[in-house]
């Protein structure tokens, strides 16, 4: 039989104050408030022989920053609330003091952590909302995310995959917001090693690339673009060409290589569809990159001024030649259509030359020109192909074909 006495402390000797039952042998032992010797803590609430035990709520330094749940040997142990002057809240499980167990923080930072605690550190499976409305839900080790988890950007980014000291690393997947997604190894936040990325554009067209990442980036990409074999095309006339005196002479081009065998031509009349022809995006070595695919490639005529003539009786004999002279001036530029690449090759098709477009009248007046009109995007980056690495096709305009003759009556 216990005898409960209520005494204003628990004995002479504590230096403490303390209001409440106590038992026989004069220690804290029933319902009380013991006020520490500081003045700093301020425990309310059940004792068992001295120590605190049961439920009870202690306070430290003011009312805003307290522990309200269960203590055992005297220990903040079990199920409580603990709160802090900066606002921030848990509630859930504790051991000797600290979060441990399953609780919610919710932090002075607006963050929500629901979870596992150990020691308290986030430990274990939990879900993570952030004051930006990011969101993880996963695996934490050592307060950080680590292990396999998925997370939610403010910017409607999702990651689903492996985490390492609170960065991906390892294999996972990303969706971005921007209507791409990669799917590969990771390396400290950043896209690294071997993976694919797929971009589904408005026009209904398709940027890919499977392979090497560096730095967030595609590691091997084209550099040039390398011209297949031009088709042969039959012309009903040679265009009209003339020396230097104004006399006219013969044509002597061939139908695919220009007269000075620098590259390929073609002959169309004018009014007409240009014969289909394929190209290669290509590495620095003039190989195919069948990795990459949705480049985006314009297709050019371009009018040329007429080459300067070049004076042969200058020079001595044994002088070095003359370096090569700049190409002549862009007279005019019309775009005919871009063509998108797939695994590398691309095709141009369906291109019109202008019904009103003047015949040759001179050797190199009309080209076919190329640019890389890729559109820019922040996740699968295409460098642009250089200018050093787009060809051109030299183009010989016929006059339009007569108009068919009509049956007669």
């Amino acid at each position: 039989v216990h005898i409960f006495i209520v005494a204003p402390t628990s004995n002479m000797t504590d230096p403490g104050d303390y209001q409440g039952q106590l038992d026989l042998q004069g220690r804290r032992h029933g319902q009380g408030t013991y006020i520490y010797p500081n003045t700093f803590f301020v425990y309310e609430g059940q004792w068992v022989h001295g120590e605190k035990q049961g439920r009870g709520k202690l306070m430290f330094g003011d009312e805003s920053s307290y522990y309200e749940g269960s203590f055992e040997s005297g220990e903040i142990e079990g199920d409580g609330v603990r709160t802090w002057p900066s606002g921030a809240v848990y509630r859930g499980q504790f051991h000797s003091g600290e979060k441990h167990g399953t609780g919610t923080l919710c932090a002075e930072d607006g963050s929500v952590y629901e979870g596992q605690w150990i020691k308290n550190q986030r430990h274990g499976s939990g879900i993570l909302r952030y004051a930006d409305g990011s969101m993880y839900e996963g695996q934490f080790a050592a307060h950080k995310r680590h292990g396999n988890g998925s997370m939610q950007d403010n910017n409607g980014n999702v990651y689903d995959g492996a985490w390492v000291d609170g960065v991906q690393h390892g294999h996972g997947k990303m969706t971005f917001s921007e209507g791409c997604m990669y799917d590969g190894a990771w390396a400290n936040g950043s896209r690294e090693g071997q993976g694919s990325c797929q971009l589904s554009r408005e026009d209904g067209s398709v940027q890919s690339y499977v392979g090497l990442w560096t730095a967030g980036v595609p590691a091997v990409q084209a550099t040039r673009l390398v011209l297949g074999e031009i088709p042969h095309t039959e012309a009903p006339e040679p265009p009209p060409t003339t020396d230097k005196k104004g006399k006219a002479k013969p044509d002597k081009r061939g139908d695919s290589k220009s007269s000075e065998g620098s590259g390929p031509l073609l002959r169309v009349p004018a009014g007409t569809e240009i014969p289909a022809f394929s190209a290669t995006c290509a590495d620095a070595e003039g190989e195919c990159c069948p990795f990459e695919s949705g480049r985006v490639v314009q297709l050019l005529l371009r009018t040329r001024a007429p080459k300067e003539p070049v004076d042969k009786k200058k020079g001595k004999k044994g002088d070095p030649p003359p370096p090569d002279a700049p190409p002549p001036a862009v007279l005019n530029e019309l775009r005919l259509g871009a063509a998108s690449s797939a695994e590398g090759s691309v095709t141009f098709q369906g291109s019109i030359v202008p019904e009103d477009l003047e015949p040759t009248s001179y050797e190199g007046q009309y080209e076919l020109a190329f640019v890389d009109e890729t559109p820019d995007h922040p996740i699968l980056k295409f460098s642009s192909l250089p200018e050093e690495g787009l060809p051109t096709l030299e183009l010989v305009v016929y006059p339009p074909p007569p108009p068919p003759a009509e049956a007669p009556a």
